[in-house]
């Protein structure tokens, strides 16, 4: 497993960016052997959540995060 963060600035969202990091990040955690990525999103952050949705990770809640969910990949497939 493996933990992931995303930032992307104010102005710079809307254009694509958060999936094109995410799909990067995924497909580098999957070429080095890692099965799943994590991270925690902002409940609030609704474009994340749904973003992160579309790319096949579920949303959890954390009892101990009130303001934020996890969000976690679905197992990632071994690439040679």
């Amino acid at each position: 497993e493996a933990e992931f963060a995303v930032m992307v600035r104010s102005d710079r969202k809307g254009h694509g960016l958060g999936r094109l990091l995410m799909q990067a990040l995924l497909d580098y955690a999957a070429s080095r052997g890692t099965q799943r990525l994590y991270g925690y999103v902002l409940r609030e952050n609704r474009a994340m959540l749904a973003l992160a949705r579309s790319l096949g990770f579920e949303n959890r809640t954390e009892s101990g995060r009130p303001s934020e969910m996890l969000v976690v990949s679905r197992e990632l497939p071994r690439q040679a």
